[in-house]
């Protein structure tokens, strides 16, 4: 080694095996990563504060006639709330959109849509429903979440909807919680379609049948795991973001949805040795002295983070990068 030697390789060697060992003995597809559950809070949170306001619109409708001015003044002021919000509308009981918000969406008024497969679950259930992503009378591809509408009898008298595109949703909370972290994260419906993922070339694809997975079994094949089981993990070889070459990926992964529609969350990290995503890479270290070399490995970001949530896989990963560097 023409940099790190003697009792300084010794000693970082000795630091970091002791804080794995002290990790709590468990197999790699237990580790889950800290920001997996805080990504599954934070989705759950915003689904949810939507769902409230829906239902709270639906409950206030139930008195009164849809195609009021007051209607119409609520459903914008929803509208308005949610960035990620496309259009919001009443249905009657017959299934046609009698009142769509913001202005720019009422020329769809009258449209039926009692045909789609969420008004139809809507009319078996009496309960509130989200659709997957379907492509809408507006001639886009969102989510309908919906709320029944009952009269002051208690007989269902329409419903209450707002579109939503997911990836714009999801694209503001995912962000600014994994921004410089070396983890990537994308999100898709049971039945492959791609949800979310930073490569925005790829939302909207269907895992299972577009051209683009078709050369990597190992990633249909954790698909398809991920599909029957709501968490785990795995590791599948895949392109890197650009799609440029093909890196080693290790996933792990668990559910959010509302009313039934289920959505797989999952976390990304590239193996040590493959390429990170662009501005995630670890620091490369030019020739510096030893002690200078190890007290940047004690502040680098990624191995406090590793640290601090007992990431044993992630701090081997980073010793064994700066042990590669500098023998």
């Amino acid at each position: 080694m023409s940099l790190v030697k003697g009792y300084a390789v010794k000693t970082v060697i000795i630091i970091l095996l002791s804080l794995v060992l002290s990790l709590p003995a468990m197999a790699a597809d237990e580790m889950v990563p800290p920001v997996l559950p805080e990504l599954e809070k934070e989705i759950t949170a915003e689904l949810n504060k939507i769902d409230r306001d829906l239902a709270r619109l639906a409950g206030r409708l139930s008195e009164k006639d849809f195609i009021a001015a007051e209607t119409r003044k609520m459903l914008s002021d929803l509208c308005r709330s949610y960035s990620y919000a496309v259009d919001c509308a009443v249905v009657d009981r017959s299934g046609r959109m009698v009142v769509v918000e913001p202005e720019e969406y009422a020329k769809f008024e009258g449209s039926d849509i009692s045909g789609q497969e969420q008004i139809i679950r809507l009319r078996e259930l009496k309960k509130p429903v989200m659709s997957k992503v379907i492509r809408t009378v507006e001639g886009i591809d969102a989510v309908d979440l919906e709320h029944p509408v009952f009269s002051s009898s208690g007989e269902l008298a329409g419903s209450v909807s707002v579109l939503i595109r997911p990836e714009t949703m999801l694209a503001a909370i995912i962000s600014p919680v994994v921004q410089g972290m070396p983890v990537d994260v994308w999100l898709m419906q049971k039945d492959g379609r791609i949800l979310y993922d930073p490569d925005e070339a790829e939302v909207g694809l269907m895992l299972f049948d577009d051209p683009l997975y078709k050369p990597y079994p190992q990633l249909l094949a954790l698909g398809t795991l991920i599909v029957r089981e709501r968490s785990g993990a795995g590791s599948y070889e895949f392109l890197g973001k650009g799609l440029e070459k093909p890196v080693m990926k290790d996933a792990h992964w668990t559910t959010v949805g509302l009313h039934g529609t289920e959505w797989r969350l999952v976390v990304i990290h590239v193996r040590a040795g493959h390429a990170l995503s662009p501005g995630k890479d670890v620091e490369k270290h030019i020739t510096v002295p030893h002690d200078e070399a190890l007290r940047r490995l004690a502040e680098n970001a990624e191995m406090k983070k590793a640290l601090s949530g007992n990431d044993g896989s992630m701090i081997l990963d980073i010793f064994m990068d700066f042990y590669s560097e500098h023998e």
